[in-house]
């Protein structure tokens, strides 16, 4: 979950949810716009390889950049630790680079352009998630919605013209990350390079035990979004080495598609239920109130989330599936069933249970519960692709995705039964 849900918990007005969810509709949007480009203008070999490029300098910048954004979204001061900052994102960057290297040098990319799109991307995305996190926590909700809408404008045009003079996935590529990297450049401008470059002659000072403590607040947030940034790489790359490019090009459509429709509509549903929750819970504690009010809400959130899975298994080959190729759509129909109910069950527990996590600051045990889906999901592509194809890693993520929410629910139970015994308890 990220960390800009409890942005929302002081926030002022409807508005400041609308400019979420629509920033959010707007970041999705772009996903849907490559998955019809790569689809329908290029063949599945190379939607494949753009889409192992994609998700590798995914999970790259989640481990060396994300601990960025969780930081400066908690802390408004940092004129205390702005020197560590600089000092953890140059080791953050000469890491992300150093990896880089390694998956060149041992041929786990294809060419030197390859990885040097990869440290780019890695950079871009670690600097657009950056800023977003920093305008939430300072309740610029505008600024977060015009840093969206302008990574959506440039995404949009660039690829218009792309299709139209170059057809390459990699010109796609970049233009992607030319898409993030220009409005995380201009808010960085506009808030952030006087307050983290301020004193540029104490560079060479190290004060250990302050950066130890950027890296525990960060920790479990990182542990998290690598979990989830590794789940999309574990698939493609089992099914990249079992079953070719190919098919790593068929299956990554019909994933972005499931994840991206239900995960945002997960993420409009967590607005809407976890933040006030949270505001509440801090106030009130286990009252009746409370009780009452959040169960409420759980179970509206969970019947609003369980109708659009259904919504989306009935209509998907009439709806979004038909954004894909029609090979890519008859391939999907062997497996879009179990996918769409693996997703569906993976951003439940983020909904449900990650929120009472939340409310707890029980974000240990969410850095836990993604890597207890994230190993599921290894162990189940590794055993089941070779036997099952792509069906396999659909059941994977399935399996994996109903081990998480049975572990995310055990670690939750006493939350639980405080609530309804504090809702029973009232009515007697």
């Amino acid at each position: 979950m990220s960390t800009g849900i409890v942005a929302i918990t002081r926030a002022d007005g409807i508005m400041n949810i609308l400019y979420l969810a629509a920033a959010r509709a707007l970041n999705g949007s772009v996903s849907l716009l490559i998955v019809f480009v790569l689809s329908n203008y290029f063949t599945p070999t190379e939607y494949g390889r753009f889409g192992l490029i994609l998700s590798t300098y995914m999970t790259i910048s989640a481990l060396c950049f994300f601990w960025l954004g969780a930081y400066l979204f908690r802390f408004h001061d940092i004129q205390k630790t702005r020197i560590s900052i600089v000092q953890l994102v140059l080791l953050s960057t000469f890491i992300m680079a150093m990896i880089v290297v390694g998956l060149w040098v041992f041929g786990f990319v294809w060419t030197l352009f390859d990885a040097a799109i990869i440290a780019l991307g890695a950079i871009a995305l670690g600097g657009f998630s950056v800023v977003q996190e920093f305008l939430a926590g300072r309740q610029r909700y505008i600024f977060y919605f015009l840093t969206s809408c302008l990574r959506f404008i440039l995404a949009a045009s660039i690829i218009l013209v792309a299709l139209l003079y170059l057809r390459d996935p990699m010109v796609v590529m970049l233009a992607v990350i030319f898409a993030m990297l220009v409005p995380a450049m201009i808010i960085f401008g506009m808030f952030g390079g006087d307050a983290i470059f301020g004193e540029r002659s104490h560079i060479g000072r190290i004060d250990c035990d302050q950066m130890m403590s950027i890296i525990r607040y960060s920790a479990p947030f990182v542990a998290i979004a690598l979990a989830n940034a590794s789940i999309n790489v574990t698939d493609r790359v089992v099914i990249g080495h079992v079953l070719g490019l190919k098919s790593v090009g068929l299956y990554i459509g019909t994933q972005d598609l499931t994840i991206q429709i239900v995960g945002a509509a997960a993420g409009v549903l967590a607005l809407r239920t976890a933040a006030p929750s949270i505001r509440t819970f801090d106030a009130q504690g286990f009252s009746a109130d409370f009780c009452r009010a959040f169960l409420r809400r759980m179970v509206l959130a969970s019947v609003g989330l369980l109708g659009l899975i259904l919504l989306c298994l009935a209509l998907a080959p009439y709806t979004y599936l038909r954004l894909l190729s029609p090979e890519a759509q008859q391939v999907a129909g062997g497996f879009y069933v179990i996918l769409t109910i693996g997703a569906g069950l993976f951003v439940y527990t983020n909904l449900v249970f990650h929120t009472v996590l939340m409310i707890q600051k029980r974000t240990h045990v969410m850095s836990i519960a993604s890597l207890v889906v994230l190993i599921g999901n290894v162990v189940g592509n590794v055993v089941l692709v070779p036997h099952y194809g792509l069906s396999g890693a659909a059941i994977s993520l399935l399996l994996a995705s109903t081990l998480g929410l049975v572990y995310s629910g055990f670690m939750t139970r006493h939350f639980w039964g405080g609530v309804f015994a504090a809702t029973i308890g009232d009515k007697e």
